[in-house]
């Protein structure tokens, strides 16, 4: 693993534990086990960092995934299935916290005029599964893309206030969601 990889990762780890505002530059060097100029020398700034673990974040844990199931010769049931299990899954593996983490760094970064990661990221997973609409049939498909985003980030904050109750009922709810792009 590289030295940047390293601090991404150390500074993703204390994210996820306390506020973004909260974690300093020193208690990510120490993590990460560098000196504190290094991190200034992959980083601009703690701002910079943030940015990079957010994108670092969206890049490991959603688009990866994301991408090898879209990439699969799997049924375009299975597909719906599988992201929807992905998203759900996160939230459940994970607990509230690793899911603020995005919230917290957003918001500072929006701060900072510097909110264009996630919208970026939205943007182009938009156009994404519009795409995938389109060659799968789905009628509307750039409405029912926002759609489906929609739902996946709703089941995800679902999955936060009742876990059980998700997970009790995944396979109805990809199926509705299934119904649901198909109709």
């Amino acid at each position: 693993m590289s030295t940047r990889e390293k601090i991404l990762r150390a500074a993703l780890e204390l994210f996820s534990r306390k506020p973004y505002s909260k974690v300093t530059v020193d208690e990510i060097a120490r993590k990460a086990g560098v000196a504190k100029g290094t991190i200034f020398h992959y980083f601009k700034s703690k701002a910079d960092l943030g940015e990079k673990v957010l994108d670092f974040f969206l890049e490991i844990f959603v688009a990866r995934p994301l991408n090898k199931i879209l990439s699969s010769s799997e049924p375009f049931e299975k597909k719906i299935e599988r992201i929807v299990s992905l998203a759900v899954g996160f939230t459940l593996k994970h607990d509230i916290k690793a899911v603020l983490l995005l919230a917290d760094i957003y918001e500072e970064l929006r701060k900072l005029g510097k909110a264009w990661i996630i919208e970026s990221f939205y943007g182009k997973y938009a156009e994404v599964f519009t795409k995938f609409f389109e060659e799968n049939g789905v009628e509307n498909p750039r409405v029912k893309a926002m759609l489906f985003m929609a739902v996946l980030d709703g089941l995800s904050f679902q999955a936060m206030i009742s876990p059980k109750s998700i997970e009790e009922n995944l396979d109805q709810i990809v199926g509705e969601v299934v119904a649901m792009l198909k109709r």
